[in-house]
């Protein structure tokens, strides 16, 4: 079948978060004169891999990911002569500016905005997404963001995807989600009647509820979805051509 709309999940779906924190980090060191040894970037990264644990089984929100690495990274930095209120206003002043999207995302969307009004859906602050998208040239492909402020929960909870398809105007049926979490983004939005795409980049495997569509990178949503007329619903797994 051929979409109506398309929603979009920001964060390592269009976005690459941990190089965008990660450049932040630098700037943020530039600023205070520092110099940024390797230790601490490897410190960093380990950081937010356990925060990424954490936010995969629940015990850290979406929101709170931010928030967490740079507390656990001052805990970390201790021994260093900066101060830890500043060192999060500079952090987040930067953050918002330095953005590092995924391979392909502005000319993605760029392209698809042609056919498709296009969505985006998170967990996070809207001011501050609005902010990034802004900074990587990207809103003026955007039609709405839709985020738990206006919403009023979270992802994966169901009624955040019922109110999403209540403010494009469609139901359910005519929306394409994609996304890069199976649970805050695949599986609630295939519970709800959505079509799915899983940004897949790592080619993981998934061995229950199979959405629509895997890809491993950007340009083949684009191939896909500017092509194909969806008379007869293509392969599950779209890294094979």
């Amino acid at each position: 079948m051929r979409y109506s709309a398309l929603i979009f999940d920001i964060d390592k779906t269009l976005i690459d978060l941990e190089a965008s924190l990660e450049a932040t980090l630098i700037r943020t060191f530039d600023y205070f004169d520092c110099d940024i040894e390797p230790a601490v970037l490897m410190a960093y990264h380990n950081i937010f891999a356990q925060i990424e644990r954490m936010h995969v089984q629940g015990t850290v929100a979406h929101g709170d990911i931010l928030f967490s690495v740079i507390d656990n990274l001052l805990h970390v930095l201790d021994g260093l002569d900066l101060p830890a209120d500043d060192f999060k206003d500079v952090f987040m002043g930067y953050y918002c500016q330095t953005v590092i999207l995924m391979p392909g995302a502005r000319r993605v969307l760029r392209k698809l905005s042609r056919f498709y009004p296009i969505y985006c859906a998170t967990n996070a602050n809207r001011d501050m997404q609005e902010l990034r998208l802004h900074y990587s040239d990207l809103l003026p492909y955007i039609q709405d963001i839709f985020t738990p402020g206006e919403i009023g929960c979270e992802k994966p909870n169901l009624r955040f995807f019922k109110e999403c398809s209540g403010l494009v105007g469609l139901p359910p049926a005519d929306i394409l989600f994609i996304g890069d979490s199976l649970t805050e983004d695949i599986h609630p939005a295939m519970s709800f009647g959505m079509s799915t795409m899983w940004f897949n980049p790592e080619n993981n495997s998934i061995r229950r509820k199979q959405p629509n569509f895997i890809i491993d990178n950007l340009h083949k949503m684009m191939l896909l979805l500017a092509d194909w007329n969806f008379n007869e619903t293509p392969s599950s797994n779209y890294n094979n051509f």
